[in-house]
């Protein structure tokens, strides 16, 4: 089988895509595109990733309208996600996306309606699903070792204030809106361990705004968030997201 052509768009965040072919060797990259030139510079010189030779663009319809492209890897600022994504399927062009794929609800409508109007593939790279310890218990759930599952928790926990100073957009993207903005990391796993579900309703809390950003800005989002759902079975889900307290971070999963 020849190698898909692909494109990487982000270069901070897509630098890990050279290093997954070493073990697939499923793909060749042949084009690069940032904003930031010095970032492909920077990763073309890298010999570890071998992209010294795939064509750079610091334009993205540029790049779809001329690199020889099968498929793209979204890793540009979550805001760009859904239309880069929706240019792309346009186009005929396969997606793999970094989380999250929207920041909206229309922005979600428009990623939907472009996937079903397409041939092309796309894929939400929720990486989360495919962490040992995830796929363990999913195997589990398959063997019918936990029985019907009804109720999951999951939590993701990460301190986030000096790398929102480092890459701005998270401080409007992340805690710039009051809100569950990036649940994929607890959602993912726990669909993924109730087979067949998904959540139709859901209700949220907050516990308050008790810190500050690097200029003494409060966030929007309040410090912890949590989100009550049930699902398509009558299941019930709980999930915490918390990017402000000061408090050692991870991902914690509960299932019954």
């Amino acid at each position: 089988m020849q190698p898909i052509k692909l494109a990487i768009v982000g270069l901070r965040r897509g630098r890990f895509i050279p290093w997954v072919n070493r073990a697939l060797q499923a793909f060749e990259v042949t084009a690069l595109c940032d904003v930031d030139e010095e970032k492909i510079r920077s990763a073309q010189a890298n010999p570890e990733l071998g992209l010294a030779r795939a064509d750079a663009f610091v334009d993205y319809d540029d790049m779809l309208a001329r690199a020889d492209i099968e498929a793209v890897v979204v890793a540009s600022p979550m805001s760009r996600h859904a239309e880069q994504s929706a240019k792309a399927l346009a186009r005929g062009v396969h997606v793999l996306s970094e989380v999250t794929a929207a920041v909206s609800v229309e922005q979600c409508r428009r990623l939907v309606a472009a996937c079903r109007a397409s041939r092309a593939t796309y894929m939400f790279a929720e990486n989360m699903n495919y962490a040992r310890e995830v796929a363990l218990v999913a195997a589990l759930v398959r063997a019918g070792l936990f029985g019907a599952t009804y109720y999951a928790e999951a939590e993701y926990i990460h301190e986030l204030k000096q790398l929102q100073s480092d890459t701005p957009w998270r401080r409007r993207w992340h805690t710039g809106v009051n809100g569950i903005v990036y649940g994929t990391h607890s959602i993912g796993p726990v669909l993924l361990w109730l087979p067949g579900e998904r959540l139709v309703s859901v209700c949220c809390a907050g516990s308050g705004h008790h810190h500050r950003d690097a200029e003494g800005q409060p966030f929007e989002m309040e410090d912890t968030c949590v989100l009550l759902g049930k699902t398509s079975r009558g299941g019930l889900v709980k999930i915490r997201l918390d990017f402000q307290t000061d408090r050692p971070g991870g991902h914690y999963f509960v299932l019954q």
